[in-house]
Protein backbone atom coordinates (compact mmCIF):
# COMPACT_ATOMS: atom_id res chain seq x y z
CA UNK A 1 0.00 0.00 0.00
CA UNK A 2 1.18 3.72 -1.02
CA UNK A 3 0.75 6.97 0.66
CA UNK A 4 1.50 10.38 -0.36
CA UNK A 5 2.40 12.28 2.11
CA UNK A 6 3.53 15.91 1.87
CA UNK A 7 6.94 17.18 0.65
CA UNK A 8 7.07 14.35 -1.71
CA UNK A 9 7.64 11.97 0.71
CA UNK A 10 6.08 9.02 -0.72
CA UNK A 11 5.93 5.88 2.34
CA UNK A 12 4.92 2.57 0.90
CA UNK A 13 3.28 0.57 3.70
CA UNK A 14 2.65 -2.97 4.19
CA UNK A 15 -0.72 -4.62 5.64
CA UNK A 16 -0.41 -7.23 7.75
CA UNK A 17 -3.51 -9.28 8.70
CA UNK A 18 -4.10 -9.92 12.20
CA UNK A 19 -3.00 -13.18 13.91
CA UNK A 20 -6.13 -15.52 13.96
CA UNK A 21 -6.99 -17.47 16.83
CA UNK A 22 -5.58 -21.32 16.83
CA UNK A 23 -7.94 -23.58 16.42
CA UNK A 24 -7.77 -26.74 19.30
CA UNK A 25 -6.41 -29.82 18.01
CA UNK A 26 -9.06 -33.02 17.71
CA UNK A 27 -8.09 -35.99 19.01
CA UNK A 28 -7.60 -38.89 17.33
CA UNK A 29 -11.03 -41.04 16.87
CA UNK A 30 -9.40 -44.28 15.54
CA UNK A 31 -8.33 -45.68 19.94
CA UNK A 32 -11.82 -44.55 20.47
CA UNK A 33 -13.28 -46.71 17.47
CA UNK A 34 -10.78 -49.53 18.58
CA UNK A 35 -11.80 -49.37 22.59
CA UNK A 36 -14.91 -49.53 21.75
CA UNK A 37 -15.10 -52.61 19.05
CA UNK A 38 -12.79 -54.30 21.93
CA UNK A 39 -15.99 -53.81 24.43
CA UNK A 40 -18.30 -55.27 22.33
CA UNK A 41 -15.97 -58.19 21.38
CA UNK A 42 -15.57 -58.57 24.74
CA UNK A 43 -19.36 -58.56 25.95
CA UNK A 44 -20.15 -60.77 22.39
CA UNK A 45 -17.86 -63.39 23.51
CA UNK A 46 -19.35 -63.76 27.49
CA UNK A 47 -22.58 -64.09 26.10
CA UNK A 48 -21.43 -66.54 23.67
CA UNK A 49 -19.78 -68.67 26.66
CA UNK A 50 -22.89 -67.78 28.70
CA UNK A 51 -25.07 -70.20 26.23
CA UNK A 52 -25.91 -73.61 27.54
CA UNK A 53 -24.00 -76.21 25.77
CA UNK A 54 -25.29 -77.68 23.29
CA UNK A 55 -26.13 -81.67 23.22
CA UNK A 56 -23.97 -84.86 23.67
CA UNK A 57 -24.08 -86.90 20.22
CA UNK A 58 -24.52 -90.89 21.83
CA UNK A 59 -23.19 -93.90 20.34
CA UNK A 60 -23.93 -97.24 21.45
CA UNK A 61 -22.72 -100.40 20.97
CA UNK A 62 -25.07 -102.52 22.42
CA UNK A 63 -24.44 -106.34 22.68
CA UNK A 64 -25.86 -108.99 19.92
CA UNK A 65 -29.55 -109.84 20.95
CA UNK A 66 -30.80 -113.31 20.91
CA UNK A 67 -32.88 -114.71 18.35
CA UNK A 68 -35.80 -116.93 18.12
CA UNK A 69 -34.90 -120.70 18.66
CA UNK A 70 -36.76 -123.69 18.14
CA UNK A 71 -38.60 -124.65 21.33
CA UNK A 72 -38.20 -128.76 21.75
CA UNK A 73 -41.82 -130.16 23.31
CA UNK A 74 -43.35 -133.36 23.96
CA UNK A 75 -46.61 -132.94 21.90
CA UNK A 76 -49.05 -135.76 21.50
CA UNK A 77 -49.20 -137.68 18.87
CA UNK A 78 -52.64 -136.98 17.73
CA UNK A 79 -55.52 -133.93 18.57
CA UNK A 80 -54.49 -130.88 19.32
CA UNK A 81 -52.70 -129.20 22.08
CA UNK A 82 -51.41 -125.76 23.64
CA UNK A 83 -49.55 -124.50 26.19
CA UNK A 84 -49.44 -121.13 27.75
CA UNK A 85 -47.88 -119.24 31.41
CA UNK A 86 -48.80 -116.65 33.57
CA UNK A 87 -47.31 -113.14 31.93
CA UNK A 88 -46.55 -115.06 28.72
CA UNK A 89 -49.77 -115.83 27.37
CA UNK A 90 -50.07 -118.64 24.24
CA UNK A 91 -46.48 -120.12 24.49
CA UNK A 92 -47.14 -122.88 21.84
CA UNK A 93 -49.82 -124.70 20.05
CA UNK A 94 -50.05 -127.81 18.11
CA UNK A 95 -51.95 -129.96 15.97
CA UNK A 96 -54.56 -126.70 14.46
CA UNK A 97 -57.09 -124.94 15.78
CA UNK A 98 -60.28 -126.04 14.96
CA UNK A 99 -62.77 -126.14 17.54
CA UNK A 100 -63.66 -129.55 19.30
CA UNK A 101 -66.04 -130.67 21.41
CA UNK A 102 -64.70 -129.92 25.05
CA UNK A 103 -66.66 -132.48 26.55
CA UNK A 104 -66.92 -131.52 30.58
CA UNK A 105 -63.89 -129.21 30.65
CA UNK A 106 -67.36 -126.67 29.44
CA UNK A 107 -68.00 -127.34 33.50
CA UNK A 108 -64.98 -124.82 34.10
CA UNK A 109 -66.68 -122.10 32.09
CA UNK A 110 -69.77 -122.68 34.45
CA UNK A 111 -67.54 -122.46 37.54
CA UNK A 112 -66.33 -119.50 36.63
CA UNK A 113 -69.48 -117.72 35.83
CA UNK A 114 -71.60 -118.92 38.85
CA UNK A 115 -68.27 -117.93 40.82
CA UNK A 116 -68.44 -114.21 39.31
CA UNK A 117 -72.54 -113.91 39.64
CA UNK A 118 -72.26 -115.61 43.61
CA UNK A 119 -68.96 -114.95 44.32
CA UNK A 120 -67.52 -117.03 47.19
CA UNK A 121 -64.10 -116.49 49.68
CA UNK A 122 -61.97 -119.94 51.22
CA UNK A 123 -63.59 -120.85 53.57
CA UNK A 124 -67.20 -120.18 52.64
CA UNK A 125 -69.58 -122.49 51.66
CA UNK A 126 -72.34 -119.75 50.02
CA UNK A 127 -75.79 -120.15 49.71
CA UNK A 128 -78.13 -123.36 49.33
CA UNK A 129 -79.55 -125.48 46.85
CA UNK A 130 -82.94 -126.97 47.27
CA UNK A 131 -83.18 -129.25 43.97
CA UNK A 132 -86.85 -129.55 42.44
CA UNK A 133 -88.42 -132.19 40.30
CA UNK A 134 -86.48 -130.77 37.41
CA UNK A 135 -82.72 -131.42 39.05
CA UNK A 136 -84.51 -134.86 40.06
CA UNK A 137 -85.43 -135.61 35.99
CA UNK A 138 -81.42 -134.36 34.95
CA UNK A 139 -79.92 -136.73 37.44
CA UNK A 140 -82.47 -139.83 36.00
CA UNK A 141 -81.55 -138.71 32.38
CA UNK A 142 -77.69 -138.85 33.47
CA UNK A 143 -78.34 -142.37 34.45
CA UNK A 144 -80.14 -143.39 31.77
CA UNK A 145 -77.25 -142.22 29.29
CA UNK A 146 -74.16 -143.09 31.46
CA UNK A 147 -73.28 -140.03 31.88
CA UNK A 148 -71.23 -139.10 35.33
CA UNK A 149 -73.57 -138.29 37.68
CA UNK A 150 -74.50 -137.68 41.39
CA UNK A 151 -77.88 -138.39 43.39
CA UNK A 152 -80.29 -136.23 43.68
CA UNK A 153 -83.85 -136.11 44.69
CA UNK A 154 -86.74 -133.51 44.55
CA UNK A 155 -86.64 -131.85 48.14
CA UNK A 156 -82.31 -132.50 48.45
CA UNK A 157 -80.51 -129.86 49.20
CA UNK A 158 -76.62 -128.60 48.45
CA UNK A 159 -74.61 -125.94 49.19
CA UNK A 160 -72.88 -123.70 46.07
CA UNK A 161 -69.55 -124.77 47.07
CA UNK A 162 -70.25 -128.49 47.40
CA UNK A 163 -72.03 -128.12 44.24
CA UNK A 164 -69.19 -126.76 42.86
CA UNK A 165 -67.16 -129.98 44.39
CA UNK A 166 -69.22 -132.09 42.76
CA UNK A 167 -68.59 -130.35 39.39
CA UNK A 168 -65.87 -130.46 39.21
CA UNK A 169 -63.98 -133.37 41.13
CA UNK A 170 -66.13 -136.36 40.18
CA UNK A 171 -67.55 -134.05 36.98
CA UNK A 172 -71.62 -134.84 37.87
CA UNK A 173 -73.14 -133.53 34.63
CA UNK A 174 -76.52 -133.36 36.75
CA UNK A 175 -74.85 -131.09 39.35
CA UNK A 176 -73.92 -128.66 36.53
CA UNK A 177 -77.35 -128.09 34.65
CA UNK A 178 -78.59 -127.45 38.17
CA UNK A 179 -76.29 -125.24 39.31
CA UNK A 180 -76.49 -122.93 36.16
CA UNK A 181 -80.16 -122.89 36.18
CA UNK A 182 -80.22 -122.26 39.98
CA UNK A 183 -77.71 -119.44 38.77
CA UNK A 184 -79.56 -118.09 35.94
CA UNK A 185 -82.88 -119.06 36.13
CA UNK A 186 -82.86 -121.53 32.75
CA UNK A 187 -79.79 -123.34 30.47
CA UNK A 188 -80.83 -121.36 27.91
CA UNK A 189 -80.13 -117.75 29.82
CA UNK A 190 -76.62 -119.48 31.22
CA UNK A 191 -75.45 -120.15 28.17
CA UNK A 192 -75.98 -116.21 26.57
CA UNK A 193 -74.21 -115.37 29.65
CA UNK A 194 -71.31 -117.79 29.00
CA UNK A 195 -71.05 -117.12 25.56
CA UNK A 196 -70.79 -113.09 27.00
CA UNK A 197 -68.30 -114.35 29.48
CA UNK A 198 -65.79 -116.09 26.94
CA UNK A 199 -65.75 -113.64 24.18
CA UNK A 200 -65.39 -110.88 26.72
CA UNK A 201 -62.24 -112.58 27.28
CA UNK A 202 -61.40 -113.12 24.59
CA UNK A 203 -62.27 -116.62 23.85
CA UNK A 204 -63.45 -116.37 20.13
CA UNK A 205 -63.08 -120.00 19.19
CA UNK A 206 -64.78 -121.16 22.18
CA UNK A 207 -69.11 -121.62 21.90
CA UNK A 208 -71.06 -122.80 25.13
CA UNK A 209 -73.85 -125.42 23.80
CA UNK A 210 -76.77 -126.37 24.87
CA UNK A 211 -76.02 -127.62 28.56
CA UNK A 212 -73.24 -126.27 31.15
CA UNK A 213 -72.21 -129.79 31.60
CA UNK A 214 -70.34 -130.25 28.19
CA UNK A 215 -71.93 -133.89 27.75
CA UNK A 216 -73.56 -132.75 24.57
CA UNK A 217 -70.47 -132.10 22.24
CA UNK A 218 -72.45 -128.45 21.80
CA UNK A 219 -69.65 -126.52 23.45
CA UNK A 220 -66.67 -126.41 21.78
CA UNK A 221 -63.15 -124.60 21.55
CA UNK A 222 -59.48 -125.07 20.38
CA UNK A 223 -56.82 -126.12 22.95
CA UNK A 224 -55.52 -122.65 22.39
CA UNK A 225 -58.26 -121.25 24.17
CA UNK A 226 -58.45 -123.77 26.54
CA UNK A 227 -54.90 -123.06 27.63
CA UNK A 228 -56.08 -119.28 28.07
CA UNK A 229 -59.36 -120.30 29.88
CA UNK A 230 -56.91 -122.25 32.70
CA UNK A 231 -54.90 -118.46 32.85
CA UNK A 232 -58.25 -117.07 34.01
CA UNK A 233 -59.45 -119.79 36.26
CA UNK A 234 -55.78 -119.68 38.00
CA UNK A 235 -57.00 -116.10 39.25
CA UNK A 236 -59.65 -117.62 41.20
CA UNK A 237 -58.72 -118.80 44.36
CA UNK A 238 -61.59 -120.95 45.48
CA UNK A 239 -61.87 -122.64 41.73
CA UNK A 240 -58.17 -123.74 41.94
CA UNK A 241 -58.56 -124.89 45.30
CA UNK A 242 -61.30 -126.84 44.81
CA UNK A 243 -59.40 -128.50 41.45
CA UNK A 244 -56.33 -129.37 43.09
CA UNK A 245 -58.01 -131.69 45.41
CA UNK A 246 -57.63 -135.32 44.57
CA UNK A 247 -60.46 -136.39 46.31
CA UNK A 248 -63.50 -134.50 48.70
CA UNK A 249 -66.02 -134.69 50.71
CA UNK A 250 -69.65 -133.44 50.03
CA UNK A 251 -72.74 -133.45 52.63
CA UNK A 252 -75.05 -136.07 52.09
CA UNK A 253 -73.16 -137.67 49.33
CA UNK A 254 -69.53 -138.64 51.22
CA UNK A 255 -65.99 -138.90 50.11
CA UNK A 256 -65.70 -138.57 46.03
CA UNK A 257 -62.56 -139.16 44.36
CA UNK A 258 -61.08 -136.56 41.04
CA UNK A 259 -60.93 -138.51 37.26
CA UNK A 260 -57.33 -135.82 37.20
CA UNK A 261 -55.07 -138.81 38.42
CA UNK A 262 -52.09 -136.16 36.94
CA UNK A 263 -52.72 -134.14 39.98
CA UNK A 264 -49.31 -133.81 41.94
CA UNK A 265 -47.32 -134.93 38.82
CA UNK A 266 -44.99 -132.55 37.56
CA UNK A 267 -46.17 -129.81 39.51
CA UNK A 268 -49.71 -130.26 38.06
CA UNK A 269 -52.22 -128.85 40.23
CA UNK A 270 -55.40 -128.96 38.33
CA UNK A 271 -58.08 -128.29 36.44
CA UNK A 272 -60.06 -130.79 34.72
CA UNK A 273 -60.49 -133.66 32.58
CA UNK A 274 -63.19 -134.18 29.83
CA UNK A 275 -64.66 -137.12 27.90
CA UNK A 276 -67.44 -137.89 25.48
CA UNK A 277 -68.17 -139.73 22.69
CA UNK A 278 -66.69 -136.62 20.38
CA UNK A 279 -63.88 -136.01 22.18
CA UNK A 280 -62.64 -139.23 23.59
CA UNK A 281 -59.81 -137.82 25.63
CA UNK A 282 -59.06 -134.49 26.71
CA UNK A 283 -57.56 -132.50 29.49
CA UNK A 284 -57.20 -128.75 30.40
CA UNK A 285 -54.37 -128.46 33.37
CA UNK A 286 -52.43 -126.46 35.80
CA UNK A 287 -48.94 -126.71 36.77
CA UNK A 288 -46.56 -124.52 38.76
CA UNK A 289 -42.53 -125.52 37.02
CA UNK A 290 -39.59 -123.93 38.97
CA UNK A 291 -37.42 -122.86 35.66
CA UNK A 292 -33.93 -121.16 35.78
CA UNK A 293 -34.73 -120.79 40.01
CA UNK A 294 -38.17 -119.17 39.25
CA UNK A 295 -41.65 -120.65 39.48
CA UNK A 296 -43.72 -120.48 36.48
CA UNK A 297 -47.67 -120.51 36.83
CA UNK A 298 -48.66 -122.62 33.30
CA UNK A 299 -52.07 -123.46 31.63
CA UNK A 300 -52.24 -126.24 28.98
CA UNK A 301 -55.11 -128.08 26.66
CA UNK A 302 -54.53 -131.61 25.46
CA UNK A 303 -57.30 -132.39 23.61
CA UNK A 304 -58.54 -134.93 20.28
CA UNK A 305 -56.78 -137.96 22.52
CA UNK A 306 -58.01 -142.02 21.85
CA UNK A 307 -58.62 -141.91 25.67
CA UNK A 308 -58.90 -139.98 28.82
CA UNK A 309 -56.24 -142.38 30.16
CA UNK A 310 -54.19 -141.16 26.55
CA UNK A 311 -54.97 -137.24 27.63
CA UNK A 312 -53.20 -137.55 31.20
CA UNK A 313 -50.39 -139.24 29.75
CA UNK A 314 -49.61 -136.77 27.10
CA UNK A 315 -50.59 -133.82 29.75
CA UNK A 316 -47.85 -134.93 31.93
CA UNK A 317 -45.18 -135.56 29.22
CA UNK A 318 -45.75 -131.93 27.66
CA UNK A 319 -45.93 -130.39 31.37
CA UNK A 320 -42.47 -132.08 31.87
CA UNK A 321 -41.15 -130.77 28.25
CA UNK A 322 -41.58 -127.25 29.12
CA UNK A 323 -39.30 -125.90 31.41
CA UNK A 324 -36.13 -126.78 29.64
CA UNK A 325 -37.84 -124.34 26.88
CA UNK A 326 -36.97 -121.38 29.67
CA UNK A 327 -33.58 -119.61 30.65
CA UNK A 328 -32.84 -116.89 32.74
CA UNK A 329 -30.93 -114.20 29.94
CA UNK A 330 -29.34 -111.14 30.95
CA UNK A 331 -28.97 -109.22 27.98
CA UNK A 332 -26.36 -106.59 29.90
CA UNK A 333 -24.72 -106.52 33.10
CA UNK A 334 -24.63 -104.19 35.95
CA UNK A 335 -22.13 -101.36 34.78
CA UNK A 336 -21.54 -102.81 31.80
CA UNK A 337 -20.57 -99.79 29.32
CA UNK A 338 -23.42 -99.71 26.27
CA UNK A 339 -22.02 -96.97 24.21
CA UNK A 340 -20.22 -93.43 24.33
CA UNK A 341 -21.83 -89.82 25.08
CA UNK A 342 -19.25 -87.98 22.98
CA UNK A 343 -19.72 -83.80 23.98
CA UNK A 344 -19.18 -81.38 21.21
CA UNK A 345 -15.81 -80.28 22.40
CA UNK A 346 -14.57 -83.61 21.85
CA UNK A 347 -14.71 -85.40 25.02
CA UNK A 348 -15.73 -89.22 25.28
CA UNK A 349 -18.00 -90.03 28.22
CA UNK A 350 -19.04 -93.72 28.96
CA UNK A 351 -22.57 -95.10 29.36
CA UNK A 352 -22.94 -97.30 31.12
CA UNK A 353 -26.08 -99.60 32.43
CA UNK A 354 -27.03 -98.79 35.91
CA UNK A 355 -28.56 -102.15 36.73
CA UNK A 356 -28.64 -105.58 34.89
CA UNK A 357 -31.13 -106.12 32.28
CA UNK A 358 -32.39 -109.80 33.30
CA UNK A 359 -35.63 -111.56 32.21
CA UNK A 360 -37.01 -114.97 32.21
CA UNK A 361 -37.03 -115.85 28.42
CA UNK A 362 -39.03 -118.69 26.57
CA UNK A 363 -36.70 -119.31 23.67
CA UNK A 364 -39.06 -119.43 21.47
CA UNK A 365 -39.12 -115.49 21.52
CA UNK A 366 -36.57 -113.14 19.77
CA UNK A 367 -34.59 -110.35 22.32
CA UNK A 368 -35.43 -107.02 20.94
CA UNK A 369 -34.31 -103.63 22.35
CA UNK A 370 -35.44 -99.69 22.68
CA UNK A 371 -33.52 -96.85 23.48
CA UNK A 372 -35.04 -93.73 25.11
CA UNK A 373 -32.38 -91.12 25.71
CA UNK A 374 -32.69 -87.54 26.66
CA UNK A 375 -30.79 -85.08 25.15
CA UNK A 376 -27.61 -83.73 27.72
CA UNK A 377 -24.51 -81.60 27.46
CA UNK A 378 -23.15 -84.96 29.40
CA UNK A 379 -20.74 -82.24 30.66
CA UNK A 380 -21.72 -84.14 34.77
CA UNK A 381 -22.71 -87.31 35.62
CA UNK A 382 -26.52 -88.25 35.24
CA UNK A 383 -29.12 -90.60 33.71
CA UNK A 384 -29.33 -90.19 29.90
CA UNK A 385 -32.33 -92.15 29.61
CA UNK A 386 -33.37 -96.00 29.22
CA UNK A 387 -33.00 -99.56 27.77
CA UNK A 388 -36.00 -101.92 27.46
CA UNK A 389 -35.15 -105.48 26.49
CA UNK A 390 -38.06 -107.29 25.19
CA UNK A 391 -38.59 -111.14 24.83
CA UNK A 392 -42.59 -111.67 23.17
CA UNK A 393 -44.63 -110.16 26.22
CA UNK A 394 -41.90 -110.10 28.82
CA UNK A 395 -39.70 -106.87 29.50
CA UNK A 396 -37.27 -104.86 31.51
CA UNK A 397 -35.97 -101.91 31.64
CA UNK A 398 -32.87 -100.57 32.80
CA UNK A 399 -31.68 -96.74 33.66
CA UNK A 400 -28.56 -96.20 31.39
CA UNK A 401 -26.12 -92.65 32.66
CA UNK A 402 -22.91 -91.26 32.36
CA UNK A 403 -20.80 -92.47 35.45
CA UNK A 404 -18.01 -89.70 34.86
CA UNK A 405 -17.71 -85.85 34.54
CA UNK A 406 -16.72 -84.87 30.93
CA UNK A 407 -13.63 -82.39 31.09
CA UNK A 408 -14.02 -78.78 29.52
CA UNK A 409 -14.95 -77.12 27.72
CA UNK A 410 -12.44 -74.16 28.91
CA UNK A 411 -14.00 -70.83 28.65
CA UNK A 412 -12.04 -69.61 25.05
CA UNK A 413 -13.79 -72.81 23.57
CA UNK A 414 -17.03 -71.49 24.95
CA UNK A 415 -16.64 -67.73 23.57
CA UNK A 416 -15.43 -68.71 20.35
CA UNK A 417 -17.80 -71.18 19.56
CA UNK A 418 -20.32 -71.10 16.57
Amino acid sequence: MTLNIANGIMIRMRLVRAPQPKKPKRKPLRALYLLLALIVSMAAMTANALRPLPNATFNFSLPAAATAEPVRLQWPLIGQAAIAADGYDILATHGGSNPLPTASIAKVITALCVLQKYPLSIGQSGPTLTFSKQDAALYQYQLAHNGSSIPVYEGSQMTEYDALQAMLIPSANNIADSLATWAFGSLDNYAIYANTFVLQHGLVKTHVGVDASGFDPSTTSSAADLAELGLIARSNSVLMSIVAKKSAYISNIGTVTNYNTSLGIGGINGIKTGNNDQDKGALLFTANLVAAGKTIAISGAVMGQSSLQDALTASVALVQSIGANFESYTYVRKGQVIGTATTAWGTGVPIRAESAAQLLRWKGYAITTTKTIHPTAASKPTSVGALEVVAGPIQTSVTVALDATASGPNYWWRAMRL
